[in-house]
């Protein structure tokens, strides 16, 4: 599998994560006070997303670039917002960043 496929099938994966949080951040369920945590979770998944968009370096191994953006996402671990004490956006960063390691392997 090329690094470019790998890319796809972790881009198609996360922008399931990612709609599925948007379609629940409608639901009053996941409000929580003034916010809504299922708008932090989309947040950390639209943070992955943009690090797919970074296309493979040529002849880039699949495995290298999978681990060269999974670590870029993780990066992003601590940057949610203020007020999210339960960590909603980093565990979204986490399930993100899974995913893109797991789609080499898929």
């Amino acid at each position: 599998m090329t690094a470019e496929e790998v890319r796809q099938r972790a881009i198609a994966k996360i922008q399931k994560l990612y709609d599925e949080a948007q379609a629940q951040s409608s639901d009053r369920y996941w409000q929580n006070g003034p916010y809504n945590v299922k708008r932090w979770v989309a947040r950390g998944f639209g943070a992955a997303l943009a690090e797919l968009k970074v296309e493979p370096d040529w002849e880039e191994t699949a495995e290298h670039y999978v681990t060269r953006v999974s670590q870029k996402v993780r990066g992003w671990r601590g940057n949610g917002p203020d007020e999210d004490d339960e960590s909603w956006f980093d565990s979204a960063i986490d399930e993100a960043a899974i995913a893109i390691s797991v789609a080499a392997r898929d």
